[in-house]
């Protein structure tokens, strides 16, 4: 079951939308730079772009929509767009350039430019002192100078969070090499694989080329069959399982002549693994899944990432489909995941060698019982790292299944960044008092307009019901084209926009209210309209009822990006706990951010009877299923750096340097190691950890409770006694990575509890 997978839940910020100067400058000076030191500037001239006037981007889509009506014209309409509005606009960009460098000159500012961008934006990339930029600046044509800036590349914010930059760039230890997971095979065990994302091209968003370990154009599983399109050399193996796929040709659910392959059909498969290792992507627009959809790229929100990335982004992927699309929790015809296609999976993913498995699907019970963690035992015995989630029974305690020993369990925590779109309710009128601009949330567009209170107004749809909620579509014409406030509740966000909509409102308010639900949404309506606080709507209704003439405007949304700084390191309130009633392990194993992650999705949502599909390429997921590919990530990055390590070495190595500095779900009361287990890794400090430990095959065979054994024996790098009274006494053993004297310090977790150490360094 997809124990793991929790709902799309954008979250908001709630902060007031701080005062800014609009007025545009060309130039910001810095005072704390020096004087001399050369820079790389980014100059920006007025004229248009390529890609910014209206003729040459009309030109533009008609060229592209000919060549892919007909490839054959490609070349024709290439050569005619030279002769039309491209190649004049073109033709501006490279006068006002040329003409920018020679007043340049004429300043005795001579300047070779480091790039000409001509379609994107219409400027240069110089080398020059602030002083030379600033004046430079002042020049008529040119729109704004900006020092460049070093941009960190990042799924989302996951991977700057743990440290992986750090890795990436080599900064992370003096001696250990830089390394993006190069030649690190990750196995994936989910629903398939989005096998034509970007995020799992051969050539990546930064120009990387891919290679392939096992050999250039040698593929597996249904790639090494008729299905070889669906692979290349980051993608090295696509794995269907006819426990899955035989159920293609029920066509009362699935389309006609699906090709029964790994190709993943709901989604999460292609988060994970895109979460792990997918490429580095530039310019990724945020979108939404579209609902009702089957077959949609999304529904963009009208945000930008500059960049985002997996983990280990030049690692290799191999998918091993062992779920459907669909969900119980849905209640879709074929659902969920089976274990005969996991055992399969896993006896492949041995086979192939892989380094890595990520498995974010739900189950556990008793270690040396089941054949699914046996399995894993299999897999760690062949040197293979496990990332298991931790699953999202949470907060209850003793809600993690996922126990065995030789595997690392992980929870799932929150990273604190928010895309929001900023807005405001303001410019108000006719009331009997004044009223404050009141800030809120929202992806559309503006409206200046009378305001009025939908429950004020009766709805004939909806006789039994409130009309302040907009529960149904309002009679048309009860509106006319005024601002309609609605009460939150009951139904869809969305949804009481259209209803007021109907009716013939022209924008909307959405008011939180007294003792419900507290988030901001970003939602996209179908009208202009904003979603403010309960205090703000109790404030409005109020004025509502008072004076006469009511008029009010909404603004624009604004797209940002927030750091919410008091939820960084918050454990999900979803995430599993410990303690481990069953056996002396401790669960989870560690932490890494699970909470509103960015990642690829399935542009084809098919098999989703019980249920409306909702396709997109990318999407916002939360759940430890989110958090496990982070440490499968991580573990490829410390492999690639530490070949000889072994799953255990790895998992000690993280939980090691992992920080303890977390806080419960309230974002107020110190986490402890059962919300957290090591804590939140940190991969750049794990890559050189001092101290790693490992242990036997053989005893985790042996450590068996129903066969006399003892787990809390087993040579893992926590401490945990489901029984302890009196005087409990456990030994661990380590190998240092570096020639250094180890202390040990004493910790308190209880004041009844005296912990001590033989010996103390």
């Amino acid at each position: 079951l997809y124990a793991n997978v929790a709902s799309q839940v954008v979250k908001s910020n709630d902060n007031s939308l701080k005062t800014r100067n609009l007025a545009h400058k060309k130039f910001t000076y810095e005072p704390n730079l020096p004087k001399h030191t050369v820079y790389t500037y980014i100059v920006e001239l007025n004229e248009l772009s390529v890609a910014q006037e209206p003729q040459a981007i009309a030109q533009m889509a008609s060229q592209r929509q000919r060549a892919n009506a007909n490839p054959k014209n490609m070349q024709i309409s290439a050569d005619r767009i030279q002769n039309n509005a491209v190649n004049k606009q073109i033709y501006k960009i490279e006068r006002q350039q040329q003409a920018f460098l020679d007043q340049s000159a004429a300043q005795f500012i001579n300047i070779k430019p480091l790039a000409r961008y001509k379609y994107g934006i219409n400027g240069l990339a110089i080398r020059a002192t602030q002083f030379q930029a600033q004046a430079l600046s002042e020049l008529a044509q040119v729109k704004g100078i900006h020092r460049e800036q070093t941009r960190t590349l990042n799924t989302d914010r996951g991977p700057v969070l743990i440290g992986a930059p750090k890795v990436w760039d080599g900064t992370a230890f003096s001696g250990v090499a830089q390394t993006f997971g190069e030649g690190i095979v990750i196995g994936i065990i989910d629903s398939g694989i989005n096998t034509d994302h970007p995020s799992f091209a051969e050539i990546s968003g930064d120009g990387y080329v891919h290679t392939n370990p096992r050999g250039d154009g040698n593929y597996l599983g249904d790639c090494a069959g008729v299905f070889a399109q669906l692979c290349n050399n980051k993608l090295i193996g696509v794995y269907s399982y006819t426990d899955i796929t035989d159920n293609y040709t029920d066509t009362s659910i699935f389309p006609p002549n699906l090709p029964q392959n790994g190709e993943d059909y709901g989604g999460h498969g292609s988060h994970v693994a895109s979460i792990a290792a997918g490429n580095i992507l530039l310019n990724v627009d945020e979108v939404f899944p579209t609902l009702g959809e089957e077959r949609s790229s999304g529904t963009p929100t009208g945000f930008t990432f500059a960049q985002i990335s997996g983990v280990a982004p030049r690692a290799n992927i191999i998918s091993y489909q062992v779920c459907y699309g669909g969900t119980s929790e849905n209640e879709d015809t074929y659902a969920d995941c089976l274990d005969s296609p996991i055992l399969k999976a896993i006896d492949d993913a041995i086979r192939d060698n892989v380094d890595i498995i990520n498995f974010s699907i739900s189950g556990g019970g008793n270690p040396w019982l089941n054949p699914t963690e046996q399995a894993f035992l299999s897999a760690r015995n062949a040197g293979i790292f496990v990332a298991v989630s931790a699953g999202n029974s949470g907060p209850q305690p003793s809600s993690s299944e996922k126990t065995s020993p030789w595997y690392t369990s992980v929870a799932a925590s929150e990273h604190s960044r928010k895309n929001v779109f900023s807005k405001q309710l303001i410019c108000f009128s006719g009331g009997a008092s004044t009223l404050n601009a009141m800030t809120g949330q929202s992806n559309t567009g503006s409206l200046t307009a009378p305001i009025v209170y939908a429950g004020d107004f009766a709805n004939a749809n909806d006789p039994g019901g409130d009309s302040a909620q907009c529960l149904a579509p309002f009679p048309t014409a009860t509106f006319n084209g005024q601002i309609v406030v609605c009460d939150r509740g009951d139904i869809a966000r969305i949804q009481k926009a259209i209803n007021v909509r109907d009716g013939g409102a022209g924008g909307y308010v959405l008011v939180n209210v007294n003792g419900s639900e507290t988030f901001l949404a970003n939602d996209q309506y179908v009208i202009p309209g904003i979603h403010i606080n309960a205090d703000n709507g109790n404030n409005l209704k109020a004025w509502l009822r008072s004076g006469q003439n009511h008029r009010a405007s909404i603004t624009n949304g604004v797209p940002n990006q927030v750091i919410d700084a008091g939820r960084v390191d918050v454990i999900a309130d979803y995430s599993s706990r410990a303690p481990n009633n069953d056996i002396s392990t401790l669960v989870p194993t560690m932490t890494a951010p699970g909470s509103s992650i960015f990642a690829a999705y399935a542009d084809e949502q098919l098999g989703h009877d019980g249920h409306e599909p909702a396709a997109s390429d990318f999407t916002t997921l939360n759940g430890t299923s989110m958090s496990s590919p982070h440490v499968a990530g991580a573990a490829a990055l410390i492999k690639a750096a530490n070949p000889t390590w072994g799953p255990d070495e790895i998992r000690s190595a993280l939980a090691f340097t992992a920080t303890t500095a977390m806080k419960k779900e309230d974002a107020t009361t110190l986490a402890d190691s059962f919300d957290m287990g090591s804590g939140r890794i940190q991969v750049d400090k794990a890559i050189a950890s001092p101290l790693i430990m490992t242990e036997t095959s053989a005893n985790y065979t042996n450590a068996n409770p129903a066969q006399g054994g003892e787990p809390r024996s087993l040579n893992i790098p926590s401490i945990s006694d489901s029984e302890c009274a009196g005087i409990c006494i456990w030994s661990r053993t380590f190998t240092a990575t570096t020639d250094a004297t180890f202390t040990y310090s004493p910790v308190i977790i209880s004041p009844g509890l005296n912990v001590t150490a033989t010996p103390s360094s």
